[in-house]
């Protein structure tokens, strides 16, 4: 499951931008395994929240649709 988050800019002319952030697990390797989440922008700037959530929502259905599709489990048959 993916996590997402909208940052919000505020300008100094009072106008807001509105960026759609994905988390990324990352995991470092080592003497000692450590995790640690990164937000990396996903997609450019939204001049209303309305138009981000929108977005956002495009975006979770087609992950889910992605993750619906991923092979789970591979089985061979002898013939």
């Amino acid at each position: 499951m993916s996590y997402y988050r909208l940052r919000i800019e505020e300008l100094s002319n009072g106008d807001k931008k509105y960026y759609i952030e994905k988390a990324v697990l990352i995991t470092t390797r080592g003497w000692i395994q450590q995790q640690r989440i990164e937000w990396k922008e996903y997609t450019g700037a939204f001049s209303s929240e309305e138009t981000a959530m929108t977005a956002l929502a495009n975006i979770k259905a087609e992950d889910v649709a992605r993750e619906a599709k991923r092979v789970v489990k591979t089985t061979y048959k002898d013939v």
